[in-house]
Parts: structure tokens; C-alpha cells; sequence
């Protein structure tokens, strides 16, 4: 099994979990050993034992080697961070190349005007303005269950168990905490539907390239119009959690602004082009070995922490490296870690509470397309 590789926020910092555990142990010595220093250094009385002198010597080289050891792991990290710039970089040419294959195909498919070998990810956004239908989607959501008493997630792995796979891809869960304010969680599922055809999928292709082009996706109108009916209103205090595409609705949702974003946790989400910028904590867990999460372009440095590891799939095993299970088995990993970096990001958020969880479906109304590129435009509701 390999290492957990974590990134800091801005990217200033790359190194291994151990490392960073090492560094924290080095933190604590550190201080420790400076409170014994002043205390030795500024006596409450007159009397010096023997050998005084030689302990104080003693303590002040001790001092000055923990923070010389602190300080030699601190700029190793930033090295490091150095080369995963370069690396990235490098990987860049395979990862487009890879990219417009894909895309290519899937423009193929969909017989999209303009579709070449060379087309990129931006390029194949850019083009749903193209497709024989325009990309004016107009969702309907209905809940389809929900479970009351339900207790809120601890940890990482508990939330990533949370998101939906297959039918009803929305779960919302709200609490009143403590203070009786409202606290929601909100999880988002990954793509259904792999074609840009025109089909009723809100989850489907062209969700994923309208989220690329900063264009509105059927998915981000589902999961809001369901959050809507759940009762999480603007300004509410909101945890958002998805996996592949539901991660990319998640990161928008996130940084609208319309919410008090108290956290966000992605899973194989192609979001790196999107950063972070809120003042919230930001978690974004992503496989070596898996390729949807390089799709969305060079990552740009943010205020998530990243932790990147291999998902101990087989080789070549595109479908395990990406799937939800794989993830959660990561995720229980990062909630065993002894690493700060790891825990700090759940600090803000209730240790219990007992609320309400529901799920939802959603559609596209293919009927109503046509008329949503005026006021028509946008969503309804099925209840």
C-alpha cells in the first residue's frame, strides 16, 4: 500500500504523511524544549547547582538542533513542492494527449461540428454551443425517500459512504446544532449517463463539459433545486461532498457564494482547474492511477489540501482506480492519519446531531429545451 502524499494549501508544501508526523513531533519537542530553556535561563532564585552552565550549553544546542532539523524538513517539503510543479508540468502533454483522445471520441459520437484530433477539454466545452440541440437544460427533482433521526458523519470515510451511486443522486441531510442554527450536508454522485446524446440524464456529458466551460450544467441545477426543497436556503451553513462529476457540482456550489460553505470534500473529481477560495476548509482526494482526475486541465493551486495516493487497483483497471469504493478505502486511511494537516479541515464542524436525510431524483425535460433560452429558461419542480 503506498503513502499518503499531501499537498498544503497554495501548494507551498508537499511531502508524505510520515514527514508531516514527523515534523508536528518536531513542533512539540520544540516548544517543549524552549519552555524548559526560559525556565532555565531566568531561575525563580539565586542558586546554581553544579554543572549548571554546562546543562544550560547543552539545552541551548538542543534547542538550536530540533529547530535546524525543523527547518531542513520544512524546505524539503517546499523542494518537493517545486518538483510536483515540474512533474505536473511534464505530465501535461501525456494528460492532454490522453484528454483530446477521449474528447475526440465523445465528439465523434455525438456527430458535434468541428470535432478533430486535436480538440481539447476546452475545446469540446466550447462546442455544446455547437451541438444540433443547444445546451439550455431544464431539470425536474422530486424526492424519492428520506430517513429521520439519522446522525451526522464523523470523519471523512462516513461521508464519502454518503454519497449516492446509480438512481437518486442528491442526498441532503440537515440538522439544527447546538447553537439552533441550521447545519446541511449535501452529497453529489458521479456521472450516469456517458454521452453527449441528447438524453433526460441531468448527470450525463454534457453536465461534465458545461461545468469545464464555467456554463450553468443540468447537475449543479439538480443538486441546488434539491437542496432548495429540502429547506437549505442562502446563507445556511453547508458541507458539500461528491465523487467524479458530483465533485465538480460540489467545488461550484461551494464557491457560489450563496452559502456559509463550511467544508468541501471532493473524490476523483476533475475540479483542479478549480481552486479553492473560499475561507473553508477543502479536501481533494485523488488516485496516481486514476485519469478522470486530470481531465479538467493543469491543476491550479488553492486553498484545498490535496492528498494523492495509488488506489490499489489492478493495473490498468481504469473503472477501480475511479470508483467510490476505492475512494472510501483511501478516506479511511486519511481519518486513521496522524497528520494535522488531515483533521484541522473538520474542526469547525458538529462532533454530533441527530437530523434528516433525503434523496432525490431528477430529469432532464427534453420538451421544455427549446423555449430555455429566454425566461423559460432554468428548472421546475416534481413533488
Amino acid at each position: 500500500m503506498s503513502t499518503l502524499v499531501i499537498t498544503s494549501p497554495g501548494g507551498h508544501q508537499v511531502a508524505t504523511e510520515e514527514i508531516l508526523v514527523v515534523s508536528q513531533g518536531l513542533d512539540s519537542i520544540g516548544s517543549v524544549l524552549a519552555d524548559v530553556e526560559q525556565i532555565v535561563n531566568h531561575p525563580g532564585s539565586s542558586y546554581r547547582p553544579d554543572g549548571y552552565q554546562v546543562t544550560r550549553a547543552r539545552l541551548s544546542c538542543a534547542v538550536d538542533d530540533v529547530s535546524w532539523l525543523r527547518r531542513s524538513l520544512v524546505a524539503y517539503t517546499q523542494q518537493v513542492a517545486e518538483q510536483e510543479r515540474w512533474r505536473t508540468t511534464l505530465w501535461d502533454s501525456t494528460r492532454d494527449h490522453f484528454g483530446r483522445a477521449l474528447v475526440w471520441s465523445l465528439l465523434g459520437q455525438a456527430g458535434v461540428r468541428g470535432g478533430a484530433p486535436g480538440a481539447t477539454l476546452d475545446d469540446a466545452a466550447q462546442a455544446l454551443r455547437s451541438l444540433d440541440q443547444p445546451y439550455h437544460p431544464v431539470v425536474s427533482t422530486w424526492e424519492v425517500d428520506r430517513q429521520e433521526g439519522v446522525g451526522i458523519s464523523r470523519g471523512v470515510a462516513e461521508r464519502i459512504a454518503r454519497i449516492p451511486e446509480g438512481s437518486n443522486p442528491v442526498r441532503i441531510e440537515r440538522y439544527t446544532i447546538a447553537d439552533g442554527s441550521s447545519h446541511a450536508e449535501v452529497f453529489v454522485s458521479g456521472t450516469r449517463t456517458w454521452s453527449l446524446e441528447e438524453n433526460t440524464d441531468p448527470f450525463d456529458m454534457r453536465s461534465n463539459l458545461a461545468l469545464v466551460a464555467g456554463a450553468p450544467a443540468a447537475a449543479t441545477m439538480v443538486t441546488e433545486r434539491a437542496m432548495r426543497q429540502a429547506g437549505v436556503k442562502p446563507g445556511d451553513r453547508v458541507v458539500f461532498v461528491g465523487h467524479s462529476q458530483g465533485g465538480a457540482v460540489a467545488a461550484t456550489l461551494a464557491e457560489s457564494g450563496r452559502y456559509d460553505t463550511k467544508g468541501l470534500i471532493t473524490i476523483g473529481a476533475p475540479v483542479g482547474s478549480q481552486p479553492a477560495g473560499g475561507d473553508y476548509p477543502a479536501l481533494r482526494i485523488q488516485h496516481r492511477d486514476d485519469l478522470v482526475v486530470d481531465l479538467a486541465g493543469q491543476p491550479l493551486a488553492g486553498g484545498h489540501t490535496v492528498v494523492e495516493t495509488d488506489s490499489g487497483a489492478v493495473t490498468g483497471d481504469v473503472a477501480g482506480a475511479h470508483s467510490r469504493d476505492r475512494y472510501f478505502q483511501t478516506a479511511t486511511r486519511i481519518d486513521q492519519s496522524e497528520a494535522e494537516l488531515l483533521s484541522q479541515w473538520a474542526d469547525d464542524l458538529p462532533a454530533a446531531a441527530r437530523g434528516q436525510a433525503r434523496w432525490f431524483e431528477a430529469r432532464q425535460d427534453l420538451s421544455l429545451q427549446e423555449l430555455s433560452g429566454g425566461e423559460a429558461a432554468g428548472e421546475k419542480t416534481t413533488q
